[in-house]
């Protein structure tokens, strides 16, 4: 048996990172709208795991909010949990190491 979640990820300069929530997604895309139309600020982004990060926005910038339907799965017949992350955007997660990678 699997669910399905909602994924929100923001690439700027072809560097993709995951998002902390979509709750925050609206916030975001305000808060970059806000940097660019002043001329250019940064701006703090929250991100998956507990990190931040800090980029500076401008009218120039080219910065994409993407949002990814994934599979997860709850769980195998015997109980024990799912490890499997291959629906998870390729080349971003790997099951045998403690961080995502970037």
């Amino acid at each position: 048996m699997s669910h399905t979640i909602q994924r929100a990820f923001l690439t700027v300069a072809d560097v993709t990172y995951p998002l902390a929530s979509m709750e925050h997604v609206d916030v975001l895309k305000a808060a970059i709208r806000d940097a660019a139309r002043s001329g250019g600020d940064f701006v703090e982004i929250p991100l998956d795991a507990g990190r931040r990060v800090s980029i500076f926005a401008t009218i120039a910038s080219v910065i994409f909010i993407t949002v990814d339907i994934v599979e997860v799965g709850v769980g195998t017949e015997n109980g024990e949990e799912a490890t499997d992350c291959s629906t998870a955007s390729p080349g971003m997660y790997d099951v045998d190491t403690s961080f995502d990678v970037i």
